[in-house]
Formats: structure tokens, sequence, C-alpha cells
């Protein structure tokens, strides 16, 4: 399974603190990083982790990136921190990647409304996606990971993992042995410290509130929508962003005009589903996408995912000018963005969706 969250590196070589849901089921994650608050995490070819602890009974888990480059990453201490004496109404912050709140970092604040066994209380809003992150202090003090939401009645109660909880088991938690061959990688977008976390608040950030005028399909209408064929078809080969709900990217597969979402976390095994395998020699007939030439092979295969057997399993896309493109962990987003065709969610909910 795959699954998307955020993460706060703890140590300068690369370890990353997150919740152990995140990460669940997995070998490691795919790795996010930003220099400034209005980035979007930069997911590059060779920003892979794998998990290096993981708890038995506490929702935490440390993964460490591989950083061929051995780079000295800026990173938060935790190990002195501790969440004892945080006062009633104490103002808390929480920073993450909430995936309703869209695709840069997000800042909410509330207040510390006390303890339930491991965990603090808050009214901080927390979503999917928050999980693994961090919530500080005004002070910058690291204090906990937005873990849970707990709903009431009327109401709802976020819940931050304390970091006395979370220094206690990394003090007597042993390294992880397991697979680190697995390709089956979670999200994760981990903050850099260019930042000076007291003075966070100080930057204008994006503070999230309730969600309104939401135009998404919900899963209701999925599920009783329609199904046009006519348009599915034509629509086959096709990437679609949807405009209506964040940009999200949907390749129509032409096989059997089924959609599949494209994100960080599924694009592996996607692309090992649908993509095509070819010869080098064959793929050398399909001109790449700066080239004026065109060739029977490009309008042939256009639409299709291309997996190019002889050489390292590279992806390349077939456009519908039957030009190649290829397809790497650094471009994926942005090359599919610059290809895909506006769709609007209730002509998207027309596309009978596709399992991987």
């Amino acid at each position: 399974m795959a699954s998307q969250g955020s993460g706060t590196i703890i140590n300068s070589s690369g370890l990353i603190l997150t919740n152990k849901h995140v990460i669940d089921g997995t070998s490691g994650c795919l790795v996010g990083f930003i220099d400034d608050y209005d980035d979007e995490p930069y997911f590059g070819d060779r920003q892979i982790a794998d998990i290096y602890k993981i708890s038995s009974d506490t929702d935490v888990a440390v993964l460490k990136l591989r950083n061929p480059s051995n780079k000295n990453l800026a990173s938060i201490n935790i190990s002195q921190n501790s969440s004892s004496n945080i006062k009633l109404g104490e103002i808390l912050t929480t920073y993450g990647y909430p995936a309703d709140f869209g695709r840069k970092i997000t800042y909410t604040s509330g207040d510390f409304s006390g303890v339930d066994g491991n965990y603090l209380k808050t009214t901080a809003v927390i979503e999917h996606g928050n999980s693994g992150g961090g919530a500080y202090l005004k002070n910058g003090s690291f204090i906990g990971i937005p873990s849970a939401v707990v709903k009431g009645s009327l109401n709802s109660m976020g819940l931050l993992l304390s970091v006395n909880k979370v220094n206690s088991w990394l003090n007597n938690s042993t390294a992880y042995k397991g697979n680190n061959n697995n390709n089956d990688y979670s999200r994760v977008s981990a903050l850099l410290g260019n930042i000076d976390l007291g003075t966070l608040d100080s930057l204008g950030l994006f503070v999230a509130g309730d969600k309104t005028n939401d135009n998404t399909i919900t899963k209701d209408q999925k599920s009783t929508a329609k199904i046009d064929k006519i348009l599915s078809k034509r629509l086959a080969g096709k990437l679609l962003l949807q405009v209506e709900d964040r940009g999200r990217i949907w390749y129509v597969n032409p096989d059997d005009a089924q959609k599949s979402e494209v994100t960080f976390a599924n694009a592996l095994p996607l692309f090992e589903k649908l993509a095509l395998g070819i010869k080098n020699s064959d793929l050398n007939k399909i001109p790449l996408n700066n080239e004026k030439t065109t060739s029977a092979t490009g309008n042939r295969l256009k639409g299709k995912l291309l997996l190019q057997v002889e050489d390292k399993g590279r992806i390349w896309y077939v456009d519908f000018n039957g030009k190649k493109w290829e397809v790497t962990w650094a471009n994926l987003m942005s090359l599919f963005q610059k290809l895909a065709l506006g769709i609007t969610n209730t002509d998207l909910g027309k596309i009978a969706s596709g399992s991987l």
C-alpha cells in the first residue's frame, strides 16, 4: 500500500521522524524537500528513504535518507525538548502537507487543550497529509507529531503524539532490519530548515480552515455517474488535468479507456502495469518531442506509456503528435501537467476507474 504524509528531519545525516501509519506496509518513502514555505516539495530520483526504526505499539517511525551525496542536511534537534510544562490554552502551531489544502506547506494554529495518555489534545486543524509533521510552540520548540483527529458530535479535536513519548521511544528502540528492495514507497514531504521555526508565524502562511464550496466529486457521485463510452474512447491515451480539484493528474489507459490517477505514491505500480515494453531499436524510431520529423511507429503508439526494457526500465510517454517524452521522478508531475488536457469533475466522472 502507499500513502502520503509529512515528516521532520531530526539529524543532519537524514533521519526523518514521521508517523508509523504513513509508511506502514512499505519499505520506505519517496521524500520531497522545500527551501522556503512558498515552494512545492521537490521529488528527485535519488530522494529515497528507507525505514530505520518503527514502533511495534506506538504510531511513530524513523526513516533514513539514502543521501548518496552525503549532504549535511538542515535538521531539528528534538532530544532535549519536552511537552511536560505546556500550559492549558497555550498557542501551538502545526506544519505539514494536508492533501485537501494544496501542495505547499500549510500552517495551522490552535490551543493546547490537555493530554490523553501519550497524546496532546489541540484545537489546531489537522487533516489527512498532516500526519507525521511537526507541532511547535511559539518559541520554535518541537512538542509533538500531528497524528490523528477525534470527531465528536459537533466538533473535532486533534491529537499530537508528544515529544516526550517520541524521545522515550527513540532512546529505547533498535534499528529496523527489513527488505529495502521494495519499490512500494509512500510519499513523505520533509521540511528543510532554511526557515527559522521561531519566526514562521510572522511569514503570513496560509491558515487552513474548514472546506467550503467543495466542487470535487464525492464517492457517491462517482459510483452513480453514468459511464460515457464515446467520451472515454475519445480521451483514451490522454493525460487529464482535473481543473476543479487542485490540478490532479489522470491517465486514460488506451487499451481499456479506464482512468488512473498519477501520483508519486502510485507511479511505480502504475507504470509497471500499463507501460508497454519496447526495444531500443523500436524506441529510436520515435522522434523526440523537440524533433520536427514524424514516424509510423510514433503515430501507432500515440498515448502509450513505454518501458525501455534494454535500458534500466526507463519510462517514456508518446504524445498525440507521435513524439516521445522521457518520464523521470524529477519531471513526473511538471511534465504530465504540461501535456495534460483540462477536464471538469463532471466529465471525469463519466470515465470508468481502473485498478492497480
